[in-house]
């Protein structure tokens, strides 16, 4: 291999780990687990500052998920689904309802953000009756 190639090799090389280093697309702003034992509709999590220095979306998961109706034992069986909404400078700004797992809201710009258990099994307001307990996930 002349030396041409060789330099050609190195630059290519070079390049290829600079990519992988600085690519956003590769990882997002900030992420940080948490767990969250007997909330219910009305629970705020804690703030998190998104620049939108990458395009990602804003990911919250729910895993582990289990819940409780009005102080009994805590199950899966008794999870039929968790609402959660994203909240951008104190203003909801989406939200979306499954059975746990992860709740995707697109791009959502810059800003102060935290995110708000809507219901747990379509109970809402400070009268709700049911509890949920999860491990969480939020990448920005």
């Amino acid at each position: 291999m002349g030396m041409k190639e060789k330099l050609g090799a190195v630059a290519l090389l070079s390049a290829m780990m600079v990519g992988v280093v600085v690519s956003p697309a590769l990882a997002a702003e900030g992420s940080f687990t948490s767990t969250v034992h007997q909330v219910r509709s009305g629970f705020s999590s804690r703030e998190w500052s998104d620049r939108n220095r990458t395009s990602d979306q804003t990911r919250i998961t729910l895993s582990n998920c289990r819940t409780n109706p009005g102080g009994k034992a805590a199950s899966p069986r008794n999870l039929n689904s968790v609402e959660v909404a994203l909240i951008k400078n104190g203003r909801i700004i989406g939200s979306k309802k499954q059975a746990c797992g992860t709740y995707a809201f697109p791009r959502p710009g810059a800003g102060t953000f935290k995110f708000s258990i809507v219901a747990v099994n379509n109970s809402a307001g400070s009268a709700s009756r049911h509890f949920l307990n999860a491990d969480v996930k939020v990448s920005y």
